[in-house]
């Protein structure tokens, strides 16, 4: 979908300046000064969506937390992130990663699952709940 919209907003508008930058301003210096974003840019496009408030930051963690949620490598999303460490990401991404320990135990049951004896009806769940 990203690619799409991308494509479309090159279709229609060619980028800018040497650097090639995809969204310019109109200051022409391809800098986006906060009163020009906040107040052009993403106010009226709250209204236009029937938000009221919501931080532009927050497009980042919703960022993130997708790709964590997909199962990117938490090193990956460090690296794209520019945060100094992977320890920094998964700090402050810890809370967009609530299913990783479910992720781990089917990681762990697909690896181990040929290789141990295969559960039967009449076995009891195990402490997790799992048959």
């Amino acid at each position: 979908m990203v690619a799409l919209a991308l494509r479309r907003h090159l279709r229609d508008h060619p980028t800018w300046g040497e650097a090639e930058l995809l969204f310019s301003n109109a200051t022409g210096t391809g800098l986006l000064y906060p009163y020009y974003w906040y107040g052009l840019i993403w106010r009226p496009a709250l209204t236009a969506a029937g938000v009221e408030y919501f931080k532009s930051h927050s497009l980042r963690h919703f960022y993130a937390g997708s790709l964590l949620r997909q199962g990117v490598p938490v090193s990956e999303v460090s690296a794209w992130l520019g945060h100094t460490s992977v320890s920094f990401t998964e700090r402050y991404c810890s809370d967009l990663m609530p299913d990783a320990p479910d992720r781990a135990r089917l990681a762990i049951d697909g690896a181990l699952g040929s290789l141990g004896p295969k559960p039967l009806a009449a076995d009891p769940p195990d402490l997790f709940g799992v048959a």
